[in-house]
């Protein structure tokens, strides 16, 4: 069961490094990015029409707007991220449970582990390191 539920949660980590290492994320990012400048323009302009009252409200709505659309990005990546982190270290722990169990799986389960280990260095993810330690029977 232990191994299953690895297999599974490892794929749900491969399909979500596919969708961040994709030209569509990579493409969403740019547009983040040229968001981002627009806001900070939007927020220049508005400061700079002190005298024109009409043109400010439309600058504030806009720059609204541009705040939500925004602030939904950035919790869009978060989500990502910790959904990368939550499914690698949930088929990390459960390989290492099925390696601990059984020994049925052994070199598929031993590989994978040590794939996903390596792949993701102390520099990057540090829990990573800790779940190996915590973990290990020895």
């Amino acid at each position: 069961a232990h191994f299953n539920f690895a297999h599974y949660t490892d794929s749900l980590y491969r399909n979500l490094l596919q969708k961040r290492e994709s030209s569509e994320w990579s493409a969403s990012l740019d547009l983040r990015r040229q968001k981002h400048r627009e806001m900070e323009l939007t927020e220049v302009a508005m400061k700079q029409a002190t005298k024109d009252k009409a043109l400010q409200e439309e600058l504030h709505r806009h720059l609204l707007s541009l705040k939500k659309t925004v602030e939904g990005d950035e919790q869009d990546t978060q989500q990502l991220n910790t959904d990368l982190t939550s499914t690698l270290l949930t088929s990390m722990q459960h390989y290492i449970k099925s390696l601990i169990v059984s020994d049925k799986y052994d070199t598929s389960a031993m590989f994978r582990l040590c794939s996903l280990w390596f792949s993701n260095d102390a520099t990057t993810l540090p829990s990573v390191h800790e779940l190996i330690h915590q973990q290990s029977p020895l």
